[in-house]
């Protein structure tokens, strides 16, 4: 059985970095990933902040009415109670792993509960270590300074293309990687926006949830291409954000095969039981 972790902070006891939106976040998640894993649920929400973020997400059609909350999670407020609660959950048998963190994020680093800054590099060394040799893992992130972890493959076109400069990793790792820093509209919509490589990237944060993660599990009910996947996300932040450039970045440590160039008989499609990444024919 795969393993989803999926990480998700509301810094609710600091109103000026309070995210209303992370339960939705999470809960779409759950709601998803549940079908090919073990969700387990890092937060530190005990409660929907002042009750609102469900009811205001079930009048946008963005969740059912007749859905129901997860009602297991691990409370983190530190480093010590992230990597204790990993562990524990890393302790049990699983094939491959699911990582979502959606919370703020500072130039590399994500933000604890209790505001002190975590290496995104060292907590995914700290899973690697946990995990078993072999697995796969599939990382997502919705933050601001979405951390690229630096991996040998990128995916352009139609297939993954090789970069200089790489980090070496003993899994197999493929990212899904959302940019965004704040700003705020005349409407007093968050838009959260920044750079990565040397191109502006924009999402969302909203009492609704994420934009990127709103369409990010829509576009994983339509299709398992990665491509279209991330046309999918693109053309949805467009019409949703007037100001949205640049792209989301897939990263990966080992293509199945390096594609240079277009083909037209193959295409790359995510599989969640044998390792996310498959190369097949149409």
């Amino acid at each position: 059985m795969n393993i989803t972790i999926a990480i998700g902070f509301g810094y609710i006891q600091t109103q000026s970095e309070c995210l209303s939106g992370t339960l939705i976040d999470l809960f779409l998640i759950h709601r998803f990933f549940a079908q090919y894993s073990n969700v387990h649920i890092f937060t530190d929400l005990e409660e929907d902040i002042n009750g609102k973020s469900l009811l205001s997400a079930i009048r946008s059609n963005i969740i059912s009415s007749k859905a129901t909350v997860f009602n297991t999670h691990h409370l983190i407020k530190t480093q010590d109670d992230l990597f204790s609660e990993i562990e524990n959950v890393l302790s049990s048998q699983f094939q491959n792993i699911i990582i979502y963190y959606t919370g703020h994020g500072i130039k590399g680093n994500i933000k604890l509960p209790d505001l002190t800054n975590l290496s995104f590099q060292i907590l995914n060394k700290k899973i690697n270590e946990l995990g078993k040799r072999n697995i796969k893992i599939i990382w997502i992130t919705d933050c601001c300074y979405g951390p690229s972890f630096n991996l040998p493959y990128i995916l352009k076109d139609d297939g993954f293309l090789y970069k200089e400069n790489i980090d070496t990793h003993d899994c197999e790792i493929i990212t899904f990687i959302s940019s965004r820093s704040e700003d705020t509209d005349s409407s007093g919509e968050v838009w959260r926006n920044k750079d990565l490589s040397d191109e502006d990237q924009i999402s969302a944060s909203t009492s609704e949830g994420s934009l990127f993660t709103r369409y990010f599990v829509k576009a994983l009910q339509k299709t398992r291409n990665l491509g279209k996947i991330r046309k999918y996300i693109v053309k949805h932040l467009e019409n949703h954000l007037s100001k949205f450039q640049g792209h989301v970045e897939i990263e990966r440590t080992i293509p199945q095969i390096v594609l240079c160039l277009p083909l037209k008989d193959f295409e790359i499609n995510i599989n969640y039981d044998i390792g996310f990444i498959l190369i097949s024919n149409y």
